[in-house]
């Protein structure tokens, strides 16, 4: 394989985690503002919180 398989594997590694991240980041902040009333159930939460 070539180094540029490495070098795109690489960099698109990093933006998924980066993506994955900020979507983490912005559903504990939807969460523990409440901001999600109509959908935060507790044994919903409860669940997506495992």
């Amino acid at each position: 394989m070539s180094d540029h398989f490495w070098w795109y594997l690489s960099r698109s590694t990093g933006i998924v985690a980066l993506v994955l991240l900020v979507l983490s980041f912005t559903w504990g902040i939807l969460l523990s503002t409440r901001a999600l009333r109509e959908v935060d159930r507790p044994a919903w939460l409860l669940a997506t919180h495992s």
